[in-house]
């Protein structure tokens, strides 16, 4: 059986990157990633790595004003899980 809480010392570590391209005077592209992992050093924790992607398109409506369409990923992998939990979603920005 889990704890609901780690015990014990941890480590944890990100990247991440993001990018936007201008396709014209008012529309643009932007890409993000980012990977994540958290490891414990004493046995009966859950070690994870997480995964989070993003795409989305900006429409600059007057220079105070803009619209978006967003879509993001996001999955997570336990250690010795076959089993991942993920998810889509798309949204107005």
């Amino acid at each position: 059986m889990l704890a609901s809480t780690a015990a014990g010392p941890r480590y944890s570590n990100t990247a991440l990157m993001q990018a936007t391209y201008q396709l014209s005077r008012r529309g643009s592209i932007t890409a993000s990633g980012a990977y994540g992992l958290l490891r414990f050093t004493q046995p009966g924790n859950v070690n994870s790595d997480n995964y989070v992607g993003s795409l989305g398109y900006n429409y600059a409506l007057t220079k105070e004003d803009s619209i978006g369409l967003v879509y993001r990923f996001s999955a997570y992998h336990y250690e010795g899980s076959p089993q991942a939990i993920g998810d889509h979603i798309f949204s107005v920005a």
